[in-house]
């Protein structure tokens, strides 16, 4: 069985898959998707069918579940992650979407700037896609999109998540307008026209060669064209229903 297998049939693959949230998310043709589903190794397949793979840098694979799709999930412990190599995302586009799936265990403390990295990453103001919390504290994580473009780099205001509770976070951009989404509803927004380029390595839990996260960051895509709120409602209530 070749790792593309494990994306075709989730007979192939029973309790790795999730089911229709994965049908929901092909639809919409990501440039990158990684469920982050399997039981143990050192790569996060990618399910595009682009294969752009992951490799994982000290999280141990399978050691979670992964909320809400009852599957193996990996387990970051606040000083690992996953990378792929470079690659051009996209270039000049004038719309794209971030998605991933996210739990926070706790505040990594004494990182750069007070951030713990979700999935993504920046080198410059204009290059990168990257959800990160800036400026954590306690138990409150202030989410914020960033998105490199030929005008510098553009952000959403932050919203607040919470320690121990799981939560899945859409950015889109359509053009004009900059969206934060968290459990489907749209939570930020922020104008922006710029075109946008993302043409480096990705991460999960980790950005700008730090940053760490500590938890449970599963089902990440990115896209190089806009998600409507229609669609993200749809990639959440069909996980939920999973």
């Amino acid at each position: 069985m070749s790792a593309g297998d494990l994306f075709t049939d989730g007979a192939l693959f029973p309790g790795r898959l999730g089911g229709g949230y994965d049908t929901q998310v092909l639809v919409d043709s990501p440039v990158g998707y990684w469920p982050s589903s399997e039981a143990s190794g050192t790569t996060l397949f990618d399910a595009s069918g682009n294969n752009r793979n992951l490799s994982v840098v000290g999280a141990t694979l399978g050691a979670r579940t992964a909320f809400p799709f009852n599957l193996p999930g990996p387990d970051y412990d606040g000083n690992d992650y996953a990378t792929s190599s470079p690659v051009n995302w996209w270039s000049g586009v004038s719309g794209c979407a971030i998605e991933v799936w996210v739990r926070f265990d706790a505040i990594v403390a004494g990182q750069p700037g007070n951030i713990n990295s979700i999935f993504g990453d920046l080198t410059s103001g204009n290059n990168g896609c990257l959800l990160r919390c800036d400026g954590v504290s306690g138990s409150t994580l202030p989410l914020v999109w960033y998105l490199g473009s030929s005008s510098g780099l553009a952000s959403t205001p932050a919203y607040n998540l919470t320690v121990d509770t799981d939560y899945h976070i859409v950015g889109s951009w359509n053009g004009t307008t900059m969206r934060l989404y968290v459990n489907g509803v749209e939570v930020r927004s922020e104008s922006h026209s710029s075109p946008a380029t993302f043409n480096m390595a990705t991460r999960i839990a980790s950005s700008e060669g730090g940053r760490f996260l500590d938890g449970c960051v599963h089902h990440a895509a990115l896209y190089n064209t806009p998600l409507s709120a229609a669609r993200v409602l749809a990639h959440y209530d069909t996980a939920l229903a999973a």
